[in-house]
């Protein structure tokens, strides 16, 4: 388990979990003089003289001596004041200290883990479930984090057990062990207990929380046909099943973590009577005793709140443990499948684009969706691709992207393989694919997708508006550029989203259009209007058309069917 915390713990946070390790044990002394001065208290009040006799502090002890009882009581409890109100102020400044540190390590592990999910290839995402990967950003990995906060209290309690431990043992060396197995059996035989169980239901746990988030994910996708097929009761029913079955473990922990806290108090209790018993019956003084009972009493009622935040703490572990480990292992594995995406200066070489007899085949699959394909581009050129649907048209254009990379052969830009810098490669393609993703923000910042409000370049975007046929559109919205689009761009039309996402894929002024079924989805109309604003970049930029639509593909001067994973020329 230490070994794994090294991939949530860097280096400087590594120092500052340290640091904190030592403030805790300074901690813990201030926790020690505390209760140590709570039987000098008693004594001072019921037996000043036989304290002052075992104690000579030389002018100190001669000092005190010399005072009435009245201001022998305003100053010791002056001093006795003093005395907690210094240490809780330092505990206080500890635990904020402590809470800050595990925070930054909260906001540094999520940057690390989105980061990780954002830079792993394309092929990962194929896979992944989105709901799974929401769920470990945003829950698993504070449950993860709240491992080491965990062990920290662990450490923090035990230490202020010993100092307990330490100060009834010079009291009463018998009577100090006796209470701190009575105590400690019973916690230990607790989280045995319940250790494995709740190690089961926390993984159980982890489950249903990421079915949860799929099933309200899928239900406010698919809203539309949930309206129209009447299927609100059975996604409510399909929520509800995994709602219930993650509130039923984590009440489980919940009830569990409390019992500690409970018994404790009555063993607690249970103990102090039992010594105060044996201490009288063992012919010992009221006035003798009530120093050692005071120590014993306070120290007891600070034993059981340790106790319980161990207790708590080993089984809020073992439920986390599923967290921690699926946490731990997605953080191990970002620098093995992240890809290659570092920005390198760009140097164009506008000649030709070539495709070397590149092969794909899906994982576990055996056929070879891409077999042994070739094909140049010449700058300028408009290729069209048709081809029946699932044949892997979006394959090559995925491949041609470098989205996915062929088990065969090799794609050459710029006088070199586009692995080398495939950071450059996409920075001189846009992409248009059949569903345009828009956010929900404005138009502007859905044109200008990915770049901070500040830095948009108010004169590229006019030109992109422009060059996309949006400026009649745009000029009739009260809002003009700020209107709102709503959710997916559901206010727009099909059209409207085509040409924003066109306008998107302008704003880098890319070398390379990629037109991925574009108008598929489209009426005759709207498919008009984007065929016009297709054919208006002509020779000024390189196109590569994919469409099963002959209408779309009329304007391209190359056009291939896609059989059998090769292309065939059937115009030129």
């Amino acid at each position: 388990m230490f070994r794994k915390i090294k991939t949530l713990v860097d280096f400087n946070h590594g120092v500052y979990l340290s640091i904190i390790f030592v403030a805790m044990l300074v901690g813990a002394f201030a926790e020690m003089i505390g209760l140590g001065s709570i039987p000098i208290y008693a004594a001072v009040l019921t037996q000043p003289e036989q304290l002052f006799e075992k104690y000579d502090l030389n002018h100190l002890t001669f000092y005190f001596k010399n005072l009435d009882q009245k201001r022998l009581l305003i100053y010791s409890s002056l001093i006795l004041g003093i005395i907690f109100f210094l240490k809780n102020i330092l505990l206080l400044i500890i635990s904020y200290f402590e809470t800050l540190i595990l925070t930054k390590l909260r906001i540094l592990n999520s940057k690390k883990l989105f980061s990780s999910y954002l830079n792993q290839p394309y092929k990962f995402h194929l896979n992944a479930n989105p709901s799974k990967l929401v769920r470990n950003i945003h829950i698993e990995l504070n449950s993860a984090c709240s491992l080491i906060q965990n062990l920290l209290i662990i450490f923090r309690e035990s230490l202020i057990l010993l100092v307990i431990f330490i100060l009834l043992l010079v009291m009463d060396p018998f009577l100090s062990i006796a209470v701190f197995l009575f105590l400690g059996l019973f916690s230990s035989v607790f989280y045995f207990i319940f250790k494995n169980s709740l190690k089961k239901r926390g993984k159980l746990s982890q489950e249903h929380r990421g079915k949860k988030i799929q099933t309200i994910n899928q239900s406010l996708e698919a809203i539309k046909d949930i309206k129209i097929l009447n299927r609100e009761a059975f996604m409510l029913n399909e929520f509800n099943r995994e709602l219930v079955g993650d509130e039923k473990h984590r009440l489980f922990h919940d009830v569990v973590k409390k019992i500690p806290r409970l018994y404790l108090e009555v063993l607690a209790i249970l103990a102090i009577i039992i010594i105060t018993m044996f201490l009288i019956f063992s012919g010992k003084s009221i006035s003798s005793i009530i120093p050692f009972l005071s120590l014993l009493s306070i120290c007891i009622v600070r034993m059981v709140p340790s106790f319980n935040a161990i207790t708590s703490a080993l089984s809020l572990i073992k439920y986390g443990m599923a967290s921690f480990d699926l946490v731990t292992k997605e953080l191990k594995d970002e620098k093995v499948k992240s890809e290659n995406v570092a920005e390198n200066d760009v140097f164009i070489d506008n000649k030709e684009i070539k495709i070397k007899n590149i092969s794909y085949i899906y994982p576990d699959t055996e056929k070879k969706i891409i077999h042994d394909l070739s094909l140049e581009i010449k700058i300028g050129d408009s290729i069209g691709i048709k081809g029946k649907s699932g044949i892997g048209k979006s394959t090559l254009i995925n491949i041609i992207t470098g989205l996915l990379e062929p088990i065969e052969g090799d794609i050459i830009w710029n006088k070199e393989s586009i692995k080398k810098n495939i950071y450059s490669w996409r920075k001189n393609i846009g992409y248009i694919p059949q569903d345009i993703y828009l956010l929900d923000n404005n138009i502007k910042r859905n044109i200008a997708f990915g770049i901070p409000e500040e830095k948009i370049n108010t004169e590229i975007l006019n030109k992109v508006v422009r060059l996309s046929y949006l400026e009649n559109f745009i000029s009739n919205l009260d809002l003009g550029l700020e209107t709102p689009v709503g959710n997916r761009g559901i206010k727009l039309s099909g059209g409207q989203r085509q040409r924003i996402g066109i306008a998107r894929a302008l704003y880098n002024d890319p070398g390379i259009l990629i037109f991925d079924e574009a108008t598929s989805s489209l009426d005759k109309y709207s498919e008009k209007e984007v065929l016009e604003t297709i054919k208006s970049f002509k020779s000024l930029k390189t196109m590569i058309i994919v469409s099963h639509r002959d209408t779309t593909l009329e304007n391209c001067n190359k056009i291939f069917e896609l059989k059998n994973g090769k292309l065939f020329n059937i115009n030129q």
